[in-house]
């Protein structure tokens, strides 16, 4: 890429001259003040070797800026700050170029003065290291940025030099890089470096010098929800402004700003004054009919509909929308399209707001969420002239989950609802929204596991196995990268970038290869919304669909069946659902419960006859249940076929309980009886349908797709892991209990403290694994197992339960059946930062390959062609909090084994029993008859009343297992019930 033309071309004599100047030792040093000339002939140097890396093109042009670089390095003490500023303009112009930040071009320049950087930390040159760190900041990844600016600010911080041009660069790149982040909703990672930035600021008692980092710094703390620290931020700001040296539009700025903010935060009656103030002021000084006034007015007009005032409101959006229109369709600097996507979200709150304008609403909002689509989409088909850099920015992309612009797609549902009823079709699209709402990485995992299947056995299953975990790397590495550069180990953020690099170069030769070899596979592993007609055509007419997700405090229901298909939304009813889930899950492990709900199982069980049951578990409160069933299920039961099989993909915290366990009819008597007889006679919602958990919706169109199943011919029937040996306390336990009998105030495995850090690997303290419980229930369960499924054969247990053994054992990938019977841990469980996983037997010493866990990222390594996993273990379905919170149904390891190849997958919502949950595997997957939705559904029937539907009875059957912690723990997880 030529930069210009320039008369003057170096010759390669003066060039090769310049490597050791004969004059370089005699001319002083130039003062760090000097505007002018101090080495005219250095600087001459510097210039003509600039003049000709601006001339050419491709590699000549990467080969002279590094020569431009070496040259800096070598005269940068002698060159005055007007010769610097020349080579800074021509690199930045230079690095804005036609490519993409962290283009490998650019790489080679960034860690050449990421060199000088090093060499002059270690001569102790403060200015030479500084200047190099502020260079390179030109040419670094988007993701590195804003870590590559605290990095500097906090040298500058160290060395005394917060006043000076590098110290006040770093806060301008700080502001800059802040607000792209805060943009792309990544708020706190913005709060947690200003926040740093101006404790250094205050340590070193130097005012703050750039108004609009102060300002990022008010908006990110109002978007984290710090608002008292962020009110005093604005507060400081206008008084700051108040000074003649600041003018109207710079106090009309900051009011528009502080409205904008505050709306974004649901601070609407806050917002109101300022956002008046900033319209009056637009208005006054540029003119009604200029955009920047017309996005103060409906700035102004979102803080009125947040308090209600949607007719007062309206009109100004309607004002706004032509002439935005107008401008996205002009030239423009800036991104116009997500300001229309804004602006059309807005308009059609207000208009479903408004009677008679809830078919317009719905309108507006299904074109910003066209919009929003289209911009995604062509986000994943884009080129890049640096197939790395496109590689590395998909496989980014993959791990972001909500766009700030997604508030589109909750838009058509809340529109959609508004206008249900009238001419417009409105179910389709919020069926549509809702799950571009909902993409989740138990989706992609199914998806890839899918493409897999597709791709077959050989060399190009195998490539694309390859690329599908270098992408996943990427994932995890972009991530650690960008909570370690906040950080002051600069050393492991080094670490980390350099493994992220070299991910990245790995990706882009494997996506070239599987574009030419798999073209459908980009199509395939990129989840797609299906359309109500869509679901209806796959559906078979015993079956069902049904969709649960909260959304803007209301939570939704959809259902869909062969021939009918329904919506309902609960009213403000998210807060009150979580709640009722909290409480269910309580009343099924008291390690779950908060205080209030602990007080009230307390209350409970403090009437009425104590039952033996209560010896094992919490009073359940069918009451909640029945409750939780009216509100998400009986109003679209209409659509769900008696005895059939529905399909369910929910979110948000009725993801973590199995629909099993909700009550089809009103308890009688007390509903928090913990009498077996009680509990036998209710009506669980297990009886009227079988259930199976989708990773996502669109997965369901996945299994028309996959390859035929491999033959079970000549395939091990189980290969199973079980009673890893341990020591524990000297009782035999549960697991996720510490013996046979229910303890108060929560009775499981909680092994804080249970990683041992080394380096960037984490490994579990072996030491503190070993003292588990052992389990001697998981010998009975997996030697029932053997025996009713694979003639004795293919357990592993004790000594020979290792994750060694795991690893190394070629039977595994073949295996019809796979089955994981120990303690399961989650995140945490083993100390922060740990991955969740499934303990074995732990080794002498602990090392990389074998600590005794096998952790999510290590199960996803794993080959499988399974049609039965089990994880029989703790909590191996249910999501963590902030997965849980963020969208995501499933638990990382769950997702794992689904990644490596699951067909059908039965995971744990809680933590599990030996004894009943020896009975509910032995009878689920001996049941070779049945479909895995049918073998789960009787197995569960037979656990809970001790019959099977033959008449016969359950061996060792016990009467708490009529409880549902006991016979409703597991959640069939596929695409595919067959």
């Amino acid at each position: 890429m030529t930069i210009r033309r320039a008369g003057l071309a170096l010759s390669a004599a003066l060039l090769a001259t310049a490597i050791s100047p004969a004059f370089a030792a005699a001319t002083p040093p130039c003062p760090p003040d000097a505007g002018g000339p101090c080495d005219q002939a250095a600087a001459n140097l510097v210039r003509e070797a600039v003049d000709r890396f601006e001339t050419l093109d491709s590699e000549e042009q990467v080969q002279a800026a590094l020569g431009v670089i070496d040259l800096v390095a070598q005269y940068r003490s002698r060159m005055s700050e007007k010769a610097l500023s020349n080579v800074e303009t021509s690199l930045w112009i230079y690095f804005r170029s036609d490519r993409t930040p962290g283009d490998p071009e650019y790489q080679r320049l960034t860690n050449k003065m990421r060199d000088y950087a090093a060499r002059a930390a270690a001569a102790k040159d403060v200015d030479g290291e500084l200047y190099f760190l502020d260079l390179m900041s030109l040419g670094l990844a988007s993701d590195q940025r804003l870590g590559h600016a605290r990095l500097l600010h906090r040298r500058a911080a160290e060395y005394g030099k917060l006043a000076s041009s590098v110290g006040f660069s770093a806060r301008v790149s700080l502001e800059i890089y802040g607000r792209e982040l805060l943009e792309q909703g990544r708020y706190a990672e913005v709060a947690r470096a200003l926040d740093d930035t101006f404790a250094e600021l205050e340590a070193a008692g130097m005012p703050n010098d750039n108004w609009h980092l102060q300002l990022r710094y008010a908006e990110a703390l109002t978007l984290v929800r710090r608002d008292a620290e962020s009110d005093r931020a604005f507060d400081a700001l206008l008084a700051m402004m108040q000074d003649p040296a600041y003018n109207d539009a710079q106090r009309q700025f900051l009011n528009n700003q502080i409205s904008y903010y505050r709306n974004i935060a649901g601070r609407f009656a806050a917002a109101e004054g300022p956002g008046r103030i900033a319209m009056t002021e637009s208005e006054r000084l540029d003119g009604r009919k200029d955009i920047g006034t017309q996005k103060s007015r409906y700035n102004f007009a979102l803080a009125l509909l947040g308090q209600g005032k949607a007719d007062e409101a309206l009109p100004y959006f309607e004002e706004a929308l032509p002439l935005q229109l107008a401008v996205e369709r002009g030239d423009n600097w800036y991104d116009a399209k997500t300001d229309t996507i804004i602006l059309l979200t807005t308009l059609a709150r207000a208009r479903a707001q408004v009677k008679g304008r809830e078919g317009d609403a719905l309108a507006a909002a299904i074109d910003a969420a066209d919009r929003l689509r289209a911009r995604r989409d062509a986000g994943v088909r884009s080129n890049d002239a640096n197939p790395a850099v496109a590689a590395l920015a998909k496989a980014i992309a993959r791990g972001t989950r909500r766009n700030p612009q997604s508030g589109a797609f909750d838009m058509v549902m809340f529109a959609g609802w508004a206008a249900r009823g009238g001419k417009a079709d409105a179910l389709n699209p919020a069926f549509l929204a809702a799950q571009d709402l909902t993409l989740t990485d138990a989706g992609d995992a199914i998806n890839e596991a899918a493409a897999r299947s597709l791709a077959g056995t050989g060399p190009l299953g195998d490539l694309v196995r390859q690329r599908q975990d270098t992408a996943q790397a990427v994932m995890s590495l972009n991530q650690r990268y960008r909570d370690q550069s906040l950080g002051k180990d600069e050393a492991k953020a080094a670490a980390l970038r350099s493994e992220l690099d070299a991910a990245a170069a790995r990706l882009a030769p494997l996506d070239a290869r599987i574009a030419a070899e798999f073209p459908d596979y980009a199509t395939l592993v990129t989840p797609k919304a299906i359309d109500v007609a869509a679901v209806q055509a796959l559906l078979e007419p015993d079956e069902a669909m049904l969709m649960l997700l909260p959304s803007e405090g209301h939570h939704y229901a959809f259902a869909i069946s062969k021939q009918a298909a329904t919506w309902n939304r609960v009213d403000d009813g998210a807060a009150p659902i979580a709640a009722d889930v909290a409480r269910l899950k309580c009343r099924i492990d008291e390690n779950t419960c908060s205080l209030p709900d602990y007080d009230a199982l307390l209350a409970a069980e403090s009437k009425g006859e104590a039952s033996p049951i209560d010896q094992r578990y919490p009073r359940y409160d069918r009451a909640a249940a029945y409750r939780l069933y009216q509100r998400l299920i009986a109003p679209v039961a209409a659509a769900l076929p008696e005895g059939g099989r529905v399909y369910t993909f929910a979110s948000g915290p009725i993801a973590g309980l199995p629909l099993a366990a909700l009550v089809a009819s009103a308890p009688k008597g007390d509903a928090e009886s913990g009498a077996e007889a009680d509990l036998a006679a209710t009506d669980w919602l297990a009886r009227h349908y079988r259930f199976i958990t989708l990773p996502s919706v669109s997965a369901l169109a996945l299994a028309t797709r996959e390859s035929a199943a491999l033959p079970t011919s000549h395939r091990p029937d189980l290969v199973a892991y079980g009673a890893p040996t341990l020591v524990g306390n000297g009782k035999a336990g549960a697991r996720g209990g510490e013996g046979g009998l229910r303890r108060r105030g929560g009775v499981g495995v909680r092994g804080g403290g249970l990683t041992l850090a080394s380096g960037d690997k984490t490994m579990a303290s072996v030491d503190k694994l070993r003292r588990l419980d052992p389990l001697p229930g998981t010998v009975t369960e997996l030697t029932r197992l053997s025996a009713a499924i694979a003639r004795g054969s293919g357990v592993r247990l004790g000594r020979e339960a290792t994750e060694t053994a795991v690893k190394a054992d070629k039977e595994l990938p073949r295996a019809i059946v796979v089955v994981f019977a120990t303690h399961g841990l989650l995140p945490g469980e083993m100390g922060t930062g740990s991955e969740p996983g499934l303990v074995l037997t732990p080794p002498g010493k602990a090392s990389a390959t074998d600590d005794g866990l096998l952790t999510a990222s290590e199960a996803a390594a794993l080959s499988l062609s399974a049609r039965w996993v089990v994880l029989s273990a703790c909590n191996t379905a249910t999501p963590g909090v902030e997965a849980g919170a963020s969208g995501e149904s499933l638990s990382s390891l769950a997702r794992s084994f689904l990644y490596a190849g699951a067909g059908n997958l039965l995971a744990s919502h809680w933590r599990v029993a030996d004894d009943a949950t020896a009975a509910l595997t032995v009878e689920a997957l001996g049941n070779k008859d049945a479909t895995p939705a049918t073998a789960l559904a009787m197995a569960m029937e037979a656990v809970r009343t001790g019959k099977r539907a033959d008449g016969s009875a359950v061996e060792s059957w016990q009467p708490h297992w009529a409880h549902p912690a006991s016979w409703a723990p597991f959640t069939l997880v596929t695409n595919r019930d067959r």
